[in-house]
């Protein structure tokens, strides 16, 4: 499988987590917390769905599709301290 079509494939899979990631923010910082949480574990399933569906698609795709989503949601929660 070629580059082009790995990220062709799992394009729609990173589109639908960007969605997810804006609702968590926006409902994130209106206070909505937990509408806020079920968009995280929504994005959790997307990625999970995302993992198992193209196991052919090269790794770092997975790595980067995992990972910073995540990270993202950890780093706007660690600032609601400082608002």
């Amino acid at each position: 499988m070629d580059w082009a079509n790995a990220a062709a494939n799992v394009g729609s899979h990173f589109i639908v987590n960007n969605l997810f990631q804006s609702a968590f923010v926006m409902l994130w910082v209106n206070s909505q917390f937990w509408i806020a949480e079920i968009m995280v574990v929504m994005n959790f399933l997307n990625l999970t769905i995302l993992y198992f569906r193209h196991r052919a698609t090269p790794p770092c795709k997975h790595i980067f599709g995992s990972i910073l989503p995540w990270f993202t949601g950890t780093q706007s929660s660690s600032h609601v301290d400082n608002l």
